[in-house]
């Protein structure tokens, strides 16, 4: 089965007899697809452009994902003809107008562009029959999968390589769907269809140094399990903590991490004193089991994980920078003053040295000086347990701080005037700032 999709490619040597589909060897290449084939003509059409108008368009986003997609298209019916045109009107601006792409793209300057591409998968196919110890003489069929699959130079290349054309009996775009749907009718109606799956990769465990540790072997027939005695590292060690690799890198850094399985409350004992007897299980879907049992006192855990679905630890997302309310539009008046000046008649709630001190919490608690300016110290504070269950810390106070000497000094305008509108805010609402700014109007204007 050669599968050329958009994104993967993969290829499984598979070997049928009565009615039992056994795969013998799978592998691939996850970083070639029908994607790839798109970039290599889409550059083609920037490289032209710019030789031809001196214009670099690489920049421009929208000009990128429209040159993506038209050469998506002229891909796709260069599969069935051995011309077309790519037409993009007003992708930019010249200087006597607009410009737009017009330019004739054919089947051979496609396969000229996206040879080596082609070239990988037959390399791919050559390294999994080795795996799979059979040769190309030996397949009897060739199913095509995917719509990459069906550009002609694929054909070509995979009819030489494997010395006969390939099937043209399941259309590529549906041969995975008539597949799961042959398998749910054998699932429902107890038909004696049987499918024996393998490993698509190496399964293992980290070690101490940094290296994995393989469990299992790429291309392991399924079911399968294996057991382990792992003991403790230090003194009253209390968990083992065990991560889940799949790749075939000898670091566990290059691989891909399925999961993390923890073994709580070890019985306290020296160091290699306590001994933890671990059994994996992968079943025929290819679910991974796992069970540690501490041998001198019976106490045991499960686990489960998924093969081919990584749980991968979520990014920490920045905490949103507070937004700024708006100041109060002020009502019209005969004359205008300093706003440091009123600032000040007001009872210098905020001095306008200090507009940028930062305002206290309710739990008294303010950042660090030390830590201004970094995201991360801030990502941290905000999820210590302590911080989480105080929504209030580190966010602005509703009422102003009284300025004091030595106070932070503002690090933009923004900030000082985010200070300006809740000292004007405060001078709104509070009664006694109310009265004192009515009655510095009345001595202003003499009664």
């Amino acid at each position: 089965v050669y599968d050329l999709g958009g994104g993967t490619f993969d290829i499984s040597v598979i070997d049928i007899k009565d009615r039992i589909f056994e795969v013998i060897a799978t592998g691939g290449d996850t970083f070639l697809g029908g994607v790839d084939f798109d970039d290599r003509l889409m550059r083609h059409v920037l490289e032209s452009f710019l030789e031809e108008h001196g214009l670099d368009l690489s920049w421009d986003r929208v000009a990128i994902q429209r040159i993506r997609d038209a050469a998506e298209a002229a891909k796709i019916e260069l599969s069935a003809r051995t011309t077309t045109r790519i037409h993009i009107p007003y992708i930019a601006k010249g200087s006597s107008g607009p410009i737009d792409i017009d330019m004739e793209v054919t089947r051979s300057l496609l396969e000229r562009l996206t040879g080596d591409l082609v070239a990988r998968t037959i390399a791919t196919c050559e390294r999994i029959f080795g795996e799979a110890g059979t040769s190309a003489n030996q397949i009897d069929e060739v199913l095509l999968v995917g719509g990459q699959s069906r550009m002609p130079l694929v054909q070509k290349r995979v009819t030489t390589f494997l010395g006969k054309p390939p099937s043209k009996g399941v259309h590529p775009d549906e041969a995975v769907g008539i597949g799961a749907a042959i398998m749910a009718h054998s699932l429902s109606s107890g038909s004696d269809v049987t499918l024996l799956d393998v490993l698509p990769m190496p399964i293992g465990i980290n070690k101490m140094n940094g290296t994995m540790h393989v469990l299992f072997q790429k291309n392991q027939p399924l079911p399968d399990y294996k057991t382990r005695t792992l003991t403790t590292s230090k003194d009253n060690q209390r968990t083992i903590m065990l991560k889940i690799y799949q790749g075939e890198s000898r670091l566990v850094a290059e691989n891909e991490l399925l999961g993390t399985f923890l073994f709580r409350g070890i019985r306290r004992a020296p160091k290699g004193k306590v001994k933890i007897e671990v059994t994996f299980h992968i079943d025929s879907e290819g679910i991974l089991n796992l069970t540690a049992r501490d041998k001198e006192t019976g106490q045991s855990v499960e686990s489960t994980l998924r093969i081919g679905q990584p749980q991968k630890p979520k990014k920490r997302a920045k905490p949103p920078k507070p937004t700024p309310k708006p100041a109060p539009k002020a009502a019209p008046t005969p004359f205008s003053m300093p706003t440091s000046s009123l600032m000040q008649e007001i009872g210098g709630a905020v001095a306008a040295p200090n507009l940028g001190t930062p305002a206290a919490s309710h739990s008294g608690v303010v950042p660090d000086p030390a830590e201004a300016g970094s995201s991360e110290g801030l990502t941290e504070r905000l999820d210590s347990p302590a911080t989480l269950s105080r929504p209030d810390v580190l966010q602005p106070s509703p009422t102003a701080p009284t300025a004091t000497p030595g106070a932070a000094q503002p690090e933009s305008a923004e900030d000082a005037d985010t200070a300006l509108a809740s000292t004007t805010t405060q001078a709104a609402t509070d009664p006694g700032l109310f009265g004192r700014v009515m009655g510095w109007f009345k001595g202003l204007f003499g009664g």
